[in-house]
C-alpha cells in the first residue's frame, strides 16, 4: 500500500480559521460555542458548534462563546476545536501521513507554543507538526527571504522584521481591522437603527457591495467612506509608528527595511495600502490573496520540510 503524505497549512486567527492542502481552501469563523439544552428540547448533553454553527448556538442567552486567540494569547480548547473542524473539511484519509505547518502570534511564549504543538499533535493525530510566527507564512507565499511583514488580521496586527528568513524582531498589536469594523457597525446602528451583520459590514468596507439593506433601510458605501478613512488613518498611524520604531533599532542597510509586505484581511480595507505607503514612504507589496497568504506559505514550508 502506498503511503500518501498530506501537507496542510493552518492559520487559526482571532477572526477566521483558514487551511490549505495544495488544492482545497477552507475558511470558517473563529468561534466555538456550547450551551445546555433548554427545557423544551428533547436533547441530552451539551450542544456545541464550531465556526458558522457556533453562531447559531450563540443565539441562546445561556451560550458560552470561546475564541482561539484573545489579547494575543491562545485559548487551547477553542484553538483545538477550530483546527479539528478545519481539517475535517479537507477529508483527510485514514491512512494518510498528515504533516501540519501552523502559525501563532509572534509574542506567544515558548511554553504556550509547546503546549499548542502537543495538543494539536495529540488531538489531530498528526505525524509531523511545525509552528512558526504567523506572518512568516506570507513571506514564503511570495518566495521572498527578507521583508517587513504587516499582517492585519481581525483582532491582531502582526509585524515581523525578517532578514534572510531570520526573524529579527516582531510585535503583536491588539489594534486591528475589528477596530474599524466596530466603528462602522456602531455608526450604522446609531444612525439607521439596525445592527448589520459582520459579513455585510466587511463587504461594504472593502467595496465588494455598494449598499447594505436591512428592514427596508439602506446604508450606502458613500455613507461610511469618511468614517472608514478616519479610522484607517488612526490605525495606520499606530502601525507605522511601530514599524518605524522597530526599524530604527536595526542597521539601515538591511533589505527588510526597504521592503514592506502587507497581508491579512485588513489589507483589503479601502485606503489601507495607500495610507501605509504614504506614511512609510516605501513601496508596499500585497499578495494576490492576502487572506490566505499565510496558509499558502505554510503549505510551501510544509512541502519543503516533509514533502
Amino acid at each position: 500500500m502506498i503511503e500518501v503524505i498530506r501537507v496542510v497549512g493552518l492559520d487559526t486567527g482571532s477572526g477566521f480559521t483558514k487551511c490549505f492542502d495544495g488544492k482545497n481552501k477552507i475558511i470558517l469563523r473563529s468561534i466555538y460555542a456550547y450551551r445546555p439544552p433548554t427545557i423544551w428540547e428533547d436533547k441530552t448533553g451539551v450542544i456545541e458548534g464550531v465556526g458558522e454553527q457556533a453562531l447559531q448556538v450563540t443565539q441562546y442567552p445561556n451560550a458560552v462563546k470561546l475564541y482561539p486567540i484573545i489579547d494575543g494569547k491562545p485559548q487551547h480548547e477553542a484553538f483545538i476545536k477550530l483546527a479539528k473542524e478545519a481539517l475535517s473539511r479537507l477529508k483527510i484519509g485514514f491512512l494518510d501521513k498528515l504533516c501540519l505547518v501552523s502559525g501563532l502570534p509572534y509574542e506567544i511564549g515558548k511554553q504556550d507554543r509547546e503546549q499548542i504543538k502537543q495538543l494539536l499533535k495529540q488531538n489531530l493525530e498528526l505525524d509531523e507538526i511545525a509552528v512558526y510566527p504567523q506572518a512568516l507564512g506570507t513571506l514564503f507565499d511570495l518566495d521572498l527571504q527578507s521583508a517587513t511583514v504587516i499582517n492585519i488580521g481581525h483582532g491582531t496586527t502582526e509585524i515581523l522584521l525578517i532578514e534572510k528568513l531570520n526573524v529579527l524582531g516582531g510585535i503583536s498589536e491588539s489594534l486591528a481591522s475589528d477596530y474599524i469594523l466596530s466603528a462602522v457597525s456602531d455608526y450604522i446602528q446609531s444612525k439607521h437603527g439596525f445592527k448589520a451583520s459582520v459579513e455585510s459590514v466587511v463587504d461594504l468596507m472593502i467595496g465588494r457591495v455598494d449598499e447594505v439593506t436591512t428592514f427596508g433601510k439602506n446604508v450606502r458605501r458613500g455613507d461610511i467612506e469618511s468614517l472608514v478613512k478616519k479610522n484607517v488613518d488612526y490605525l495606520t498611524d499606530k502601525i507605522c509608528y511601530d514599524v518605524r520604531y522597530m526599524l530604527t533599532q536595526l542597521p539601515t542597510n538591511l533589505e527588510c527595511a526597504n521592503r514592506i509586505v502587507l497581508s491579512g484581511g485588513g489589507s483589503s480595507i479601502k485606503g489601507m495600502k495607500e495610507a501605509i505607503t504614504q506614511k512609510l514612504a516605501v513601496a508596499v507589496l500585497v499578495p494576490n490573496d492576502p487572506i490566505f497568504s499565510n496558509v499558502f506559505g505554510f503549505y510551501k514550508m510544509g512541502k519543503k520540510l516533509y514533502g
